[in-house]
């Protein structure tokens, strides 16, 4: 059983993408340069209502519903969220607003002028006008698409400069429409599923078919490749040409279809929050782009302290979801410096603290800082400080046990404004054989034929996988399991087949 094959079986959405250096003169976006921060904005437990912090607020649906966020012009991020799916706004003081009521919306998208639109019940588009009191009807493809299917879905739906948009079905057609004009079919060969697609400046528009590649189809019709092999959830296209691409990791496309940045397999431990961006981690689903250089990302993970994971050709790790007991879903920001967003972290060099009973924290506003430490739920340990704009350390009243700890942080300041974030610290001294086993049984249960975990260290077992290769034969893999302070992650390693 071969690396592709094997990732591809873990879960659908990744993909196999070798591991290759931006070069040094990329003109990403301020969000994702040498002096961008990651932080993320929402990824809570709470449903939405107005006027709740952005990062307690949980995202439903996670893979499919809620996971298409849109850029405004004047800085807020619009989303999809609760029951029944309705719109809300991430407002530039940190918070939830309401906009107006919009039931059962699949898909977001945004307009350089401000106006949203909208996709609601997989049927109709709607338009919400800057400022407007209530969405407008936009466009019934059941009315005026000829030979639309009655089981057809809009599937997607992108903005174009100018003011047009297109949307697709998919294994069908893509549809452009002009400002006040008719829908415009772009046929595709058959069976090209379309899963994402973004309008550039010229008006041509970038489109992934499934995980095979991503075509350029010009504004007279013609197509030609633009990227090879490259899975894409999301595009968003940049005013100069580049677009970005989310498919597992965040990559960064030039005008011609090559790479320049990519984000999203930093090193170290955790996902990265309060840290330069080029070390974040995260599986990206979907993407948007602010004027001010704020990137965007929706991702999806395991939830709490139990990842699998594989070990790719080039030696970097790759986090599989979806495996473990739960999953996670929220939304990333980029943010480049000096930005008026509010967002806060507890950072990574908590994992360093804590054991000394001090929580580092990263804040871009000054405000009144509450850390609260959780063990299974239950909240052990609390304190309250003032903090400064950029990094700082607040001090328990004591060290917090051994255990497997979650350290929650919300800063409030001047105007209403509201961030924070969590981080899951596993301060546990060794790696016990039953979670060793408990692991190696989740991977058994999804791939089989796990035996032979054997300790090799206070924190580390290694497991034996036999596989079977379609060119090799018969072979045995090696499965890795460690205790790490941000968890326990057992990592397959079909490529050690032996």
């Amino acid at each position: 059983m071969r690396i592709r094959d094997l990732f591809r079986a873990v879960a659908s959405t990744l993909l196999l993408l070798a591991l290759a250096g931006a070069p040094a003169s990329a003109a990403v976006p301020a969000g994702m340069g040498p002096e961008g921060r990651v932080f993320t904005l929402v990824g809570g437990d709470e449903l939405p209502r107005e006027g709740l912090p952005a990062h307690k607020l949980r995202v439903q649906g996670a893979l499919v519903r809620g996971m298409w966020p849109a850029a405004l012009p004047g800085g807020e991020i619009a989303l999809v969220a609760g029951r029944p799916r309705q719109p809300w706004l991430v407002g530039m003081d940190g918070r939830l607003h309401a906009l107006p009521a919009l039931r059962g919306v699949t898909r977001l998208a945004a307009a350089q002028d401000g106006t949203l639109l909208a996709v609601q019940h997989e049927r109709t588009i709607h338009r919400l006008a800057p400022r407007a009191a209530a969405w407008d009807l936009l466009l019934d493809p059941r009315r005026v698409v000829a030979d639309w299917g009655p089981d057809w879905e809009v599937e997607g739906l992108a903005t174009l400069p100018g003011g047009g948009y297109a949307f697709w079905s998919p294994d069908t057609s893509i549809w452009r429409v002009d400002p006040g004009g008719a829908p415009v079919e772009i046929p595709l060969a058959e069976g090209d599923p379309v899963t994402a697609v973004a309008g550039l400046p010229s008006g041509d528009l970038v489109v992934a078919i499934d995980d095979e590649r991503l075509d350029l189809i010009a504004r007279d019709g013609g197509i030609r490749r633009f990227a090879p092999g490259t899975m894409a959830f999301g595009l968003a296209a940049l005013p100069d040409g580049d677009v970005l691409r989310a498919g597992v990791t965040l990559d960064l496309l030039g005008a011609g279809g090559g790479r320049l940045a990519r984000i999203g397999r930093g090193p170290g431990l955790g996902p990265g929050d309060g840290g330069p961006a080029r070390r974040a981690r995260l599986l990206a689903y979907s993407v948007a782009a602010a004027p001010d250089g704020t990137v965007v990302a929706s991702e999806f993970g395991d939830k709490g302290f139990d990842r699998i994971a594989v070990r790719m050709r080039d030696g970097s790790v790759i986090d599989v979801p979806l495996l473990t007991d739960g999953f996670t879903a929220g939304l990333r920001v980029f943010a480049p410096p000096a930005t008026a967003r509010p967002l806060a972290a507890v950072a990574r060099g908590t994992y360093r603290s804590l054991p000394r009973g001090r929580v580092t924290v990263r804040s871009t506003f000054a405000g009144h800082a509450t850390v609260v430490v959780r063990r299974a739920g239950r909240e052990i340990a609390r304190a309250e400080a003032d903090v400064p704009a950029g990094r700082s350390t607040i001090a328990l009243a004591a060290a917090p046990p051994a255990a497997d700890l979650t350290v929650s942080l919300e800063v409030t300041g001047a105007g209403g404004r509201a961030a924070g974030g969590r981080l899951e610290v596993s301060a546990l001294p060794r790696l016990t054989r039953r979670a060793a086993l408990a692991l190696a049984g989740v991977i058994e249960e999804s791939f089989g034929g796990v035996a032979d975990c054997r300790r090799t260290g206070r924190r580390r077992f290694v497991c034996e996988q036999p596989l079977r290769d379609p060119v090799t034969g018969n072979c045995t893999a090696l499965i890795e399991i460690t205790q790490r302070a941000d968890g326990r992650t057992a990592i397959m390693d079909p490529e050690s087949c032996a």
